[in-house]
């Protein structure tokens, strides 16, 4: 599907690469016109396509996905609480920490920092999508222990992110600051809490 076939200066080609993760090859589509930014021909950079089929794939391994980690939830004994909280949720974090990874290679730290706080807070913003679809009356009254902890979890990650983002201390260990090692731990932490609570 041809996407409105906009020019892609050098610039936005890299912010491109960053959010996709891929390094963009004029190779990779059918056809390629000149343009350049400023009508500078240095700049010539090949228009972009979207496939068309790339939505449907999305949607299809989306609800691929949700069955294959019912099936193991239930197989494993681990509940589709806990499955879905830590599994389930790295493997819809892995294009995001594509484009981090991307990111930082590129040098762009605030725009990784970015992407993972932007992504947490959509993440947070489709309980809206899951109360409007929810055929019951509102769905979080129909969390349980497991939900209510996973949430002050998430609050105290985040909290300790923000006291880092304060303190702006220089001091740190194995290559990470005081407030990551404090996560991490932290993390480790609420899982085992969780699978107790499963």
């Amino acid at each position: 599907m041809d996407i409105g076939n906009p020019e892609f200066p050098p610039d936005d080609v890299q912010a491109l690469e960053i959010i996709a993760g891929v390094e963009v090859k004029s190779a990779d589509f059918p056809r390629a016109v000149s343009v350049g930014r400023n009508n500078d021909p240095s700049t010539r950079m090949p228009k972009r396509y979207l496939p068309p089929e790339t939505s449907m794939e999305i949607l299809v391994a989306g609800f691929i996905l949700t069955k294959t980690g019912e099936a193991i939830a239930e197989t494993t004994g681990l509940g589709q609480s806990f499955f879905g909280a830590v599994f389930l949720a790295i493997a819809t974090s892995l294009p995001e920490l594509s484009s981090v990874v991307s990111a930082l290679r590129h040098g762009h730290e605030m725009l990784a920092i970015s992407d993972v706080l932007g992504g947490s807070l959509f993440d947070l913003a489709l309980v809206f999508v899951v109360d409007t679809i929810y055929a019951g009356g509102p769905v979080l009254n129909e969390v349980g222990t497991f939900s209510a902890f996973a949430a002050l979890l998430g609050i105290a990650l985040t909290t300790f992110y923000v006291i880092g983002m304060i303190e702006r201390r220089d001091r740190r260990i194995f290559r990470m600051g005081y407030d990551s090692v404090a996560v991490l731990v932290c993390y480790a932490i609420g899982l085992a809490v969780l699978y107790g609570l499963r």
